[in-house]
């Protein structure tokens, strides 16, 4: 017998008790009664969540709710929660979980699916919906709740069914970092596609419009950024105040939706683009093999900054490589894996041989990045920053570029991550390179990179390529970088 059957065993012994001497008062029952209920919590605190894509766990409910309808499966794929524990009696499959962080919690209905392959401690479910009851959970509203946070959970209600009471009337507000590419008209009909499958909010969810992958969508969408919103309101046609009712509403094209001005917050993360349940080899992460080392250091710097302030450190960093070597390209993907915006700033627009047209751009950058706050920045051909010439004076931008970013970080309420990327980190002045807290050089892909760069190229691409065609090509393309090989495998 091992030690969780042996719990097991103790567990049964002591409900037996308790049931014996529920009418008793006695010290003996208290004893009882205060050792279930630490097995309880202590049995509460030893699962650790695992957040899927949502893209994932549509392909991988069905098969385990076989009896279900399929649609249904995917529909409610939000609010699953698969698991392989004793979580909840196998007579229901509905379960209303209580998290709570300090003073906060969050109540949510989800369905429990078993599945024998998990770990007995590992609850999977999806990473938007686990975003969202985090962030419903943190006591800092300008920075996330740390991974390693513990949040203690209860389960409350059980059923064998559960309805959601429709939304009639949702209130959203567009994330502005994520509206740096939409009109407000096109952001309108992108919600209107998206609503045309039922959806489950609750009130300060951050959702995630993956508007390309809906069933229905021309490509007039194709070349948008992704698209954000948080739920600033959701009313039902009857309003349910009763404590079990867990504030969550379907909402559907019957729902009308109004739009009120839009918000700086964090974005739910991107951890996955692709998923292909026919050939699992198909899937695709947000960064090729050869980059991830590049990937995880560059986290490594922002993700202290998005859990607490730091008014003693300045998030700038520098990043060198060759062009084409994917520094933007990194930078973007560590902002969507983050929940961050990103922004692309060209040096060039912030230098001048007029003292007051530097302050004019040097405030106009700090607007920008304000409005677009919690983001990343990269400040791209930033080595002219430090090159003097044609009555410009790099001291001079210097002292107005400094101060202004010193000035952004500190009062910005929401992290601030500011990459200056350049292709030649040499011809940096002292005083430049003194801003950064670290520095990263990216450099040219070897041979087995660069075959995996093709690779995840073309997987992201849907192109298959033999053996043949990925010889030919690794061979007539000697000196490309990521830029090169993305605009030859898109163009073909």
């Amino acid at each position: 017998m091992n030690r969780e059957e042996l719990i097991q065993k103790y567990v049964r012994f002591f409900n037996f008790i308790h049931t014996l001497l529920r009418a008793d008062s006695s010290p003996f029952y208290r004893v009882i009664a205060y050792t279930l209920e630490i097995y309880k919590q202590w049995e509460l605190c030893r699962f650790r969540a695992v957040g899927l894509p949502l893209l994932m766990l549509e392909n991988i409910i069905p098969p385990l709710s076989r009896r279900d309808d399929e649609f249904e499966s995917k529909l409610l794929a939000s609010e699953t929660i698969i698991h392989n524990s004793n979580l909840i009696p196998s007579s229901f499959s509905w379960g209303t979980i209580t998290f709570s962080h300090g003073s906060k919690q969050c109540k949510r209905t989800f369905r429990f699916l078993k599945c024998q392959l998990l770990p007995r401690t590992v609850l999977t479910i999806c990473s938007e919906t686990l975003f969202n009851v985090r962030n419903h959970l943190s006591t800092n509203t300008f920075r996330r709740l740390h991974p390693s946070t513990p949040v203690v959970f209860r389960m409350t209600d059980f059923a064998n069914s559960h309805e959601y009471p429709e939304a009639e009337k949702l209130v959203v507000s567009f994330l502005k970092s994520s509206m740096v590419s939409w009109t407000s008209d096109e952001a309108k009909r992108a919600l209107e596609i998206f609503f045309r499958t039922p959806r489950f909010l609750k009130k300060y969810d951050v959702v995630t419009v993956d508007i390309a992958k809906q069933p229905s969508c021309t490509r007039e969408f194709d070349m948008k950024d992704t698209l954000r919103f948080r739920v600033v309101s959701v009313e039902g046609k009857s309003v349910d105040t009763s404590e079990e009712f867990d504030g969550v509403f379907i909402v559907s094209l019957t729902t009308t939706v109004y739009e009120v001005e839009s918000i700086s917050t964090f974005a739910p993360p991107s951890q996955l683009k692709s998923f292909i349940p026919a050939e699992l080899g198909a899937t695709y992460s947000v960064v090729p093999p050869g980059m991830r080392l590049y990937f995880q250091k560059i986290l490594s710097w922002i993700q202290p900054f998005l859990y607490e302030v730091r008014p003693d450190l300045q998030p700038i960093f520098i990043l060198n490589g060759a062009s084409g070597c994917g520094i933007t390209f990194l930078l973007s993907a560590v902002a969507n894996f983050t929940g961050l915006g990103f922004l692309s700033v060209d040096c060039y627009d912030l230098v001048s041989n007029v003292q007051s047209h530097i302050v004019a751009a040097s405030k106009g950058l700090s607007k920008l990045i304000e409005n677009n706050a919690p983001c990343v920045v990269e400040l791209f051909n930033s080595e002219v920053l430090s090159s003097d010439g044609d009555g410009i004076d790099s001291t001079q931008i210097f002292c107005v570029l400094s101060k202004t970013l010193y000035t952004l970080t500190a009062k910005t309420k929401y992290p601030v991550i500011l990459v200056f990327s350049t292709s030649n980190i040499d011809s940096f002045k002292h005083n430049f390179i003194t801003l950064a807290l670290q520095r990263l050089s990216i450099d040219k892909p070897d041979e087995k990179e660069k075959r995996q760069l093709l690779e995840w190229l073309a997987s992201k691409n849907n192109l298959h390529l033999n053996s043949d065609s990925k010889e030919f090509l690794m061979s007539q393309t000697s000196s490309f970088l990521l830029g090169d090989l993305e605009r030859l495998i898109c163009s073909s």
